[in-house]
């Protein structure tokens, strides 16, 4: 009966806390060192209360100064009725982000920004109007083995920005983009985007 909030605020690290299928409406704040899992993948969807609005910049899923810890099959979504300005967002943290799902945001699906090495593995980031992936401020994630598709629909900014920030890209498909789709100035890092993964234009 516990709110998925109230069980992490109980956590220790090295905690996994497995979430029951269902719709949550809460922002979730992930302490170091605990992994977080939906027990059915993509089984539990996160959406923010509904009292707040499209003009804050809050995340639903905030991970900040909590390195070793893991968002594993969730579900994070936002809609008209109840709008998602950031899915993810990982300040000075290392999260490891598995096999999540990110539709309705309307700023960035994740943010990553500050020091730190997060992974984001086996995930589809999709239908987003904002940024699927915004980094920044020196953080150095490997996002591999994912599905990008029609996101950055908005004039907010590009599909993916990358500011200051080094991010390894490697195995994932790029659906209706091409390397010119990053806001990225290092023309070497564009072409082993280009070699290292799938660019799908339709």
């Amino acid at each position: 009966g516990q709110s998925i909030a109230e069980a992490l605020r109980n956590a220790r690290p090295g905690s996994v806390i497995l979430v029951e299928p269902g719709e949550y409406r809460e922002q979730i704040t992930i302490p170091p060192g605990v992994r977080l899992e939906s027990r059915v993948p993509r089984g539990a969807t996160i959406r923010l209360p509904a009292a707040f609005s499209d003009t804050e910049n809050v995340a639903a899923v905030v991970a900040r100064n909590a390195d070793g810890a893991a968002l594993v099959g969730f579900r994070v979504s936002g809609d008209s009725a109840t709008p998602l300005p950031v899915g993810i967002l990982v300040e000075n943290s290392s999260l490891s982000i598995i096999d999540v799902e990110i539709t309705g945001a309307t700023r960035a699906a994740v943010e990553l920004a500050g020091p730190g090495t997060s992974a984001l593995m086996a995930s589809h980031i999709r239908d987003n109007m904002g940024s699927a992936l915004v980094i920044r401020d020196r953080h150095a994630p490997r996002i591999s083995h994912s599905t990008f598709a029609r996101n950055g629909k908005s004039d907010r900014g590009a599909a993916i920005a990358v500011h200051q920030a080094s991010p390894a890209f490697t195995n994932n498909v790029f659906v209706g983009m091409t390397p010119a789709s990053f806001s990225w100035p290092d023309r070497a890092a564009q072409d082993a985007l280009a070699r290292d993964n799938w660019f799908v234009t339709r």
